[in-house]
């Protein structure tokens, strides 16, 4: 039995609600090890904070000359846009016509009412391509329509803070930009220089932000060659572990809540940052009057089946303040892993 067109719109409408919900759940993972905050929005949305003005207490010594102004605060406001993007497939029904599944993780093919177990694996696969592309552009996506690929489709994580950068929002002097310099793997089992370069890093950090409960948002081509200097620095005594190097960064930089956090999403250049649990806000839109992915006829050939996905993604740091928020001045590289292979365009 065949996939048929009529049986995969079939298939879109009768279960729109747990297509529209798949996305996510292969999203999850991500959204809790970041602890990001997931906020469903139309447009734009906007979070306003109140910054305190330091340094206002003084001595009293029976009377007050002169008035003083002085702010007692300023609001900051830090805006999310989600933008639209979209997928938009054609792929040809008899693509799939040769497969024989008698069964799929033992539910059987039911002849009767044509429901067929490749119909949900298409659509599977289909929105977990679509949660991967989001999760590889998290970070370092810039939006841009003439980019028509997943990096063209929202400003990520990295690019805002790069935007950050060149406004002036996060600089040296404000100690939310904190210079680390090339992190370079041991040269021998003596070297114990990477290690000492983030200690020396961490250590630099506003002291009121080393008191609190910290993410190191780090990518394999600094956490790698770290775990191999503090593998040095034992002199093969035991196995090195992440937990190892979060133990040592905690007493040695005086940061004593300290999680680290490791993806693949995070690419391959050295950007690394270290913020509060909850300082990400991930924007989405999925809501739509029509099915979460329409399945359309080709007038020219039957056989073809457009495949449409729309939906918006944003992102938004909430707080760059020292007191939360600080990044080296290394560079970030997209790693495009999602899928299992690269289709001919």
């Amino acid at each position: 039995m065949s996939v048929s067109i009529a049986s995969l719109q079939r298939y879109s409408v009768e279960y729109d609600n747990v297509i529209r919900t798949l996305p996510h759940f292969t999203l999850e993972e991500i959204y809790q090890k970041f602890k990001m905050n997931v906020l469903e929005i139309d447009k734009t949305h906007k979070k306003v904070s109140f910054e305190r003005s330091g340094t206002l207490l003084k001595p009293y010594s029976g009377s007050v000359t002169g008035q003083n102004k002085q702010e007692i605060g300023k609001v900051k406001e830090m805006g999310l846009t989600i933008e639209k993007s979209y997928i938009s497939i054609w792929d040809n029904i008899t693509n799939y016509e040769d497969v024989k599944v008698l069964s799929n993780a033992g539910e059987k093919v039911d002849n009767k009412t044509k429901k067929h177990p490749l119909e949900k694996q298409i659509f599977d696969a289909l929105t977990k391509t679509v949660a991967e592309d989001v999760i590889f552009s998290m970070f370092p996506a810039e939006r841009d329509t003439t980019n028509l690929t997943p990096l063209g489709a929202f400003d990520g994580y990295d690019t805002l803070v790069t935007q950050f950068i060149s406004a002036g929002e996060i600089s040296i002097a404000k100690g939310n930009l904190i210079e680390s310099g090339e992190i370079v793997a041991p040269a021998n089992i003596n070297d114990v220089a990477a290690l000492t370069a983030v200690v020396n890093w961490f250590k630099q950090l506003h002291p009121a932000f080393k008191r609190q409960k910290l993410m190191w948002i780090v990518p394999d081509a600094v956490l790698l060659p770290v775990l191999q200097a503090l593998d040095n620095k034992h002199q093969a005594r035991k196995v090195i572990d992440e937990n190892d190097l979060k133990q040592y960064l905690r007493v040695h930089a005086a940061i004593p809540y300290l999680d680290i956090v490791n993806d693949p999403c995070l690419g391959t250049g050295q950007r690394m940052y270290v913020t509060v649990p909850g300082n990400m806000d991930f924007g989405v839109n999925t809501k739509t009057d029509r099915q979460f992915v329409q399945v359309l006829q080709s007038v020219e050939d039957p056989n073809d089946a457009h495949f449409w996905i729309q939906a918006d993604f944003g992102c938004r740091w909430n707080h760059i303040h020292p007191k939360m928020f600080a990044c080296n001045e290394r560079a970030f590289v997209a790693a495009n892993l999602s899928g299992d292979y690269r289709a001919a365009s």
